[in-house]
């Protein structure tokens, strides 16, 4: 019983190092072989922007055309996740230009399609766009402004 109390206070003092000290360290160790520019000072930052679509056939041209008039002024790359759409979602992206365009080989889901936009994303600043229009377009420069005080604007 003695050496199984023994072994708790032990995890317990491993979870506490970890959690001061072991996370920080892992997350400096993978920001540092990341490839995204951490551009301090610059006005005009750089903007990953992803949009994750399923079945958007409707509704992803307008949101494309919009989002780069919008952002014209900004130094971005739009990235375009399909999620196995099985309407003509993909014949609209493959004729667009300016995009990084990924598909999935079949549905995998939407948080799934959004870490694949993520880890292939080049810049610090990243946003999360829905194709249908769930979070307003044009609030994205307004989000912008906050990027001084903030690691992150929701």
């Amino acid at each position: 019983m003695e050496s199984f109390l023994i072994f708790i206070f032990w995890m317990c003092i491993t979870i506490i190092f970890y959690a001061y000290a072991g996370y920080p360290l892992l997350l400096s160790l993978v920001a540092k072989f990341r490839n995204r520019p951490i551009i301090k000072g610059q006005d005009t930052p750089l903007v990953s922007l992803i949009i994750s679509v399923y079945n958007e056939e409707k509704v992803i041209q307008d949101t494309l055309d919009e989002l780069k008039n919008l952002m014209s002024s900004i130094d971005c790359e739009i990235i375009v996740v399909d999620d196995g759409s099985s309407d003509g979602t993909l014949s609209v992206l493959e004729k667009q230009e300016g995009i990084v365009f990924l598909k999935n080989p079949y549905n995998l889901g939407y948080g799934a399609s959004l870490k694949r936009g993520i880890k292939q994303a080049k810049f610090q600043w990243i946003f999360i766009i829905d194709a249908d229009g769930t979070y307003p377009i044009k609030d994205v420069p307004l989000l912008l402004k906050y990027k001084a005080n903030y690691d992150m604007v929701v």
